[in-house]
C-alpha cells in the first residue's frame, strides 16, 4: 500500500505581516495625531506617539506598527476614522 505524499503533508500558508505607516498631512495638529495614536495603536504611550508624529512630520512618513491581518485592518480603520492619513504595505522579510 502506497500513500500519496500530498495527502500526508499539509501545506501551511505563511502569514504575512503588514506595516502601517503614518503619512504627514497639513490638516491634523500634532496634539490630535498624538492623542489618536496613543488611544488607537496597541503599546503606544504619549512619548512614543509624539516621536512618531514628529518623525512623520519631518520625513513625510513614519512606521507605526507591524501586525497580521485582520488585526492591522482594525487599527487602520480607527486611525482613518479620526482623520489620520495612513498607508498599509506588506512587510518585507529579510532573507537569511
Amino acid at each position: 500500500m502506497t500513500l500519496n505524499s500530498d495527502t500526508n503533508t499539509s501545506k501551511r500558508r505563511r502569514r504575512r505581516k503588514f506595516t502601517l505607516w503614518l503619512l504627514d498631512d497639513s490638516v491634523n495638529t500634532v496634539d490630535h495625531v498624538c492623542d489618536t495614536i496613543r488611544n488607537t495603536v496597541p503599546g503606544y504611550n504619549s512619548l512614543r506617539a509624539e516621536q512618531v508624529a514628529i518623525i512623520a512630520h519631518h520625513n513625510g512618513k513614519a512606521e507605526l506598527c507591524s501586525m497580521y491581518i485582520p488585526d492591522i485592518y482594525v487599527v487602520q480603520a480607527e486611525l482613518m476614522k479620526y482623520g489620520l492619513t495612513v498607508q498599509l504595505t506588506p512587510k518585507i522579510s529579510k532573507q537569511r
